[in-house]
């Protein structure tokens, strides 16, 4: 099973400090110490389930867009169509 500490240091500080005001504590400046504070957390609280809400909600749009155009996006694709929101017919005008 992947460290959630590990999980929670793919985020930016701002994400971190989000993510500790909505547990109703008090975030640090820093994110070393927003790190600290969660793994402490996870020692007695499951934080997974709100980890993964984050990630969720924080590409939802990405995802949409992706599920929306996925049968005119080639699967070669996908990453970059997820990266960019471009329109599909605008890179693949000449090419399908």
């Amino acid at each position: 099973m992947i460290d959630i500490g590990f999980c929670f240091s793919s985020l930016s500080n701002n994400e971190l400090r989000s993510i500790v005001r909505g547990l109703n504590e008090v975030p640090f400046k820093d994110k070393e110490n927003n790190l600290e504070l969660l793994c402490k957390i996870a020692q007695n609280k499951n934080l997974r389930p709100i980890f993964k809400e984050y990630i969720k909600k924080k590409y939802m749009r990405q995802w949409c867009y992706l599920k929306d155009n996925i049968d005119t996006i080639m699967p070669i694709d996908y990453q970059s169509f997820f990266a960019t929101t471009i329109d599909p017919s605008i890179i693949y005008e000449n090419h399908v």
